[in-house]
């Protein structure tokens, strides 16, 4: 119980010896104006910034997977790996110049190509001259697909 005593009048003569003593009382008009003037500082210093989003689809919606550009590489750089067919409809397994797997559907877009018709052996490929304006000039190519054996 002393020892509390002894705390409480401790902190009680540092909060009193503590405070800083000023010529006028704290009611003048110089205190008063530079306590707003620091106020007025501290709000021109944290204002409020308001959030505007750049988002451009719903956003309640699922988002989806934007890829800007489908023809980032050509035909000869994929390796077939088969066939999956999800929901009645078939989708060609490749691994691209990356190594990802991908699951292509017919119509994709190659830089020199796209995919035409899978078969159930082979994809089969329409291509042309990725340097040429020019697709009259086209060519099919069927690739097979990797059996698992041959490796």
């Amino acid at each position: 119980m002393k020892f509390k005593i002894l705390l409480l009048s401790f902190t009680m003569l540092t909060y009193v010896y503590g405070q800083k003593k000023s010529d006028t009382p704290p009611t003048s008009d110089k205190k008063i104006a530079a306590d707003s003037g620091g106020i007025m500082d501290f709000l021109v210093q944290s204002q409020i910034v308001e959030f505007k989003t750049s988002l451009n689809r719903d956003p309640f919606s699922t988002p989806t997977i934007i890829t800007s550009n489908n023809e980032s590489f050509s035909i000869d750089d994929i390796t077939i790996q088969g066939k999956v067919v999800i929901q009645k409809k078939t989708f060609a397994l490749i691994l691209d110049h990356e190594q990802n797997v991908r699951e292509i559907p017919i119509g994709f877009k190659f830089i020199d190509g796209e995919l035409t018709a899978i078969t159930e052996n082979a994809l089969v490929f329409t291509q042309w001259d990725a340097n040429s304006p020019d697709r009259s000039l086209q060519r099919t190519v069927t690739k097979p697909f990797r059996r698992e054996e041959a490796k």
